[in-house]
């Protein structure tokens, strides 16, 4: 199953991979919403785990492209 990650905090990002790559998901980690359309345009995305408050804007931003 492919998880869409987008967090941009990097320590933050690296602890979610690991949970979720031990639970053997395929994770596609991004940091921000450019970034995490092209991953939307290249893979069946399942779950996305998504950071609201992102310095380069708002993760209802990529919810609603969703």
């Amino acid at each position: 199953m492919h998880v869409l990650l987008l967090e941009d905090d990097p320590d933050q990002s690296e602890l979610y991979c690991r949970a979720l790559s031990k639970s053997r998901y395929d994770v596609h980690p991004c940091a921000n919403l450019e970034e995490a359309t092209k991953i939307l345009d290249n893979f069946r995305i399942c779950v996305a785990v998504v950071d609201i408050e992102l310095a380069s804007g708002s993760g209802f931003e990529l919810i609603e492209q969703i």
